[in-house]
């Protein structure tokens, strides 16, 4: 408690329940006043040779800095993906890869009446042939360029279905004629489709006309047993949609594993009713918007994201359709990504923090060490052209940025807080890098006892000492107590541009039996006197063990008498308006102790 008395106390004893008592023993040296008014510096933080007492009341664990943990990355974002992607190549390839998508769905392949594959006319699998490759040479190599690092993109999905497709009509029909077995036609063009393609991962329903729960469910079990999983995207129908999740996890219980309500369209309706879609043991829903369907800006959209998921009926979302350069896929998905959470920072390994306006205002976004171009900033949600403030969280921690979006060219190397970007970065940053040097630690902390008080030291300047004291026993028995009790006192000293210390130990021993006292290298044996306090659920503090017939008052933490009494022989009863659980200040005579009743 720096800038103020100090109550020299320490508790140590567990709360028991004794019929309507709680009672904790206090031991007790020379404690002095307790002030109110300095409640708000009441931490266990000391500059350099602060005086501490001996006996506390609040114990604070050590903080120790974890080892770094792999990057994990939630699919939270999704995007529909027409032709555009294969007119357009490679641009679209590389706006996709650093768009910060997580999920590319490949609008569509259509099954034909014979279960040939196609897609915008064009042939992708015949007779049990990967064919496509005839007219889109590159396409196998962009798929897997979709999925290759730095990318943002984790899962490649086809699409199957769409308004006015017919290609489940013909599914029931193939099905119902021939089966799924390995020498359909069916089976044999996915087959040769998942050999040429490995990286298309799962298949996405987008039935909006046959919806045959049999057929259907007999289809997504033969895909799974070739390596698909699958995405269900309903509007509408929705018993359908239950029967048919429910059918095909009957066979196959990890064959779901996401349902996708469309929000738009002839789904607008769905809007405020994504959380009654509900599909029993499917681990992931997500919601969709169309990014030209509502007068809405990209902002407005990516509230709508955001209070989905403050409602929890949505745990990622989507968007239709990639089809042309209309829109700005990066605002999109860094929007959704920072509402979802694509990728959540450990506190421990946060270093720099990012704020989209001045004076640390705005959306912020906090970033591990690591490199970040274009596509992992909009993972982490952070829009490109968008940062204004950066915070520096660690010492020894840095972040330089770049107008580029590939980590290179002309940067500016932050190590203290920029409240305010200079006006050649600011709304310019593209990619950004983050690096960590350990900084030198300061010097471990000495401890040291006298005249009653523990000292902490640290030869750093302008240090800062954090202790803890723990028992290093707990006591139980039947009738009796020896009254010594050995504690373990452990420091650490912090200071700015340096490191934490390395972390000093020493033992406490409290004896109450006797009035020897001893000090040694790293060993501290005190007396201290024994304070009783029981209360019950009535009101009444009973206090055993005070030196004379001092005045006794119990305040609230702020000051507010709360009940007072006189001691007699060394006890005092005091009748308090305090309930149960709550913490106030005992003080009898000019000496004060904060306690739980």
């Amino acid at each position: 408690m720096p800038n103020g008395k100090m109550a020299r106390i320490m508790t140590h004893c567990q709360s028991k329940n004794l019929g309507v008592k709680k009672q904790c023993i206090i031991f007790a040296s020379d404690y002095d006043e307790y002030s109110p008014k300095t409640e708000e510096n009441n931490i266990t933080t000391y500059k350099e040779m602060k005086k501490i007492n001996l006996f506390l009341l609040s114990l604070i664990a050590l903080w120790q800095l974890p080892a770094s943990a792999e990057v994990k990355i939630n699919n939270v974002s999704g995007v529909y993906i027409g032709g555009h992607i294969r007119r357009e190549r490679p641009n679209t390839i590389k706006k996709l890869r650093e768009s910060g998508f997580t999920t590319a769905l490949l609008f569509n392949v259509h099954v034909d009446t014979d279960g040939t594959l196609m897609t915008d006319g064009e042939t992708i699998c015949k007779n049990g042939e990967y064919v496509f490759h005839n007219t889109q040479p590159y396409y196998q190599q962009d798929i897997k360029d979709l999925k290759t690092a730095p990318t943002s993109i984790q899962r490649v999905e086809i699409v199957i279905g769409g308004w006015g497709n017919d290609s489940y009509d013909h599914i029931r029909d193939l099905i119902n004629a021939n089966g799924t077995g390995s020498n359909t036609m069916l089976y044999k063009n996915f087959k040769a489709l998942k050999e040429a393609v490995p990286e298309i991962e799962a298949v996405n329903n987008d039935d909006e006309h046959c919806y045959d729960v049999e057929t259907g469910a007999k289809f997504h079990i033969m895909m799974y047993n070739l390596g698909y999983t699958t995405t269900l995207a309903p509007y509408t129908n929705k018993s359908y949609w239950q029967s048919l999740c429910s059918k095909i996890r009957a066979s196959k219980p990890n064959a779901v594993d996401c349902v996708m309500v469309q929000c738009y369209d002839g789904g607008a309706g769905n809007v405020n009713s994504v959380g009654s879609w509900t599909f029993t043991g499917v681990p992931v829903r997500q919601a969709g918007l169309m990014y030209y369907s509502n007068d809405w800006n990209v902002d407005k959209n990516i509230e709508q994201f955001q209070k989905w998921a403050d409602d929890g009926v949505a745990s990622g979302g989507f968007v239709w359709v990639y089809n042309s350069e209309e829109w700005d896929l990066n605002a999109w998905a860094s929007g959704m990504n920072r509402v979802y959470k694509a990728v959540e920072v450990p506190e421990e390994e946060a270093m720099v923090e990012v704020f989209s306006g001045t004076n640390y205002t705005g959306y912020s976004v906090k970033l591990p060490v690591g490199k970040f171009g274009k596509g992992e900033l909009a993972l982490y949600g952070i829009k490109c052209n968008d940062i204004e403030s950066v915070k520096i969280l660690k010492e020894g921690a840095s972040a330089r940025l770049y107008t580029k979006v590939d980590n290179t060219g002309a940067s500016s190397l932050c190590k203290t807080d920029r409240k305010s970007l200079v006006s050649s970065l600011k709304n310019l940053v593209n990619s950004i890098t983050v690096e960590y040097t350990e900084p030198e630690p300061c010097a471990a902390p000495e401890i040291s006892y006298q005249n009653g008080k523990l000292y902490f030291t640290s030869t750093t300047p302008k240090a800062v000492c954090t202790y803890t004291i723990s028992p290093i026993e707990e006591k139980t028995g039947t009738d009796s107590v020896s009254m010594d009790i050995q504690y373990t006192v452990s420091a650490y000293a912090t200071a700015t541009g340096y490191g934490k210390s390395p972390v000093t130990t020493a033992t406490l021993i409290l004896n109450l039996a006797d009035n020897t006292q001893d000090v040694q290298d790293g060993i501290f044996k005190v007396f201290a006197t024994p304070i009783l306090v029981s209360a019950s659920d009535n009101g009444v503090v009973n206090v055993k063990g005070i030196t004379g017939n001092e005045d006794v008052t119990i305040s609230s933490v702020d000051g507010k008498l709360l009940g007072r009494g006189k001691a007699f022989n060394g006890e005092a009863s005091i009748r308090t308006s305090a309930v149960p659980g709550t913490t106030v200040v005992l003080k009898a005579g000019d000496r004060s102790v904060k306690l739980a009743l």
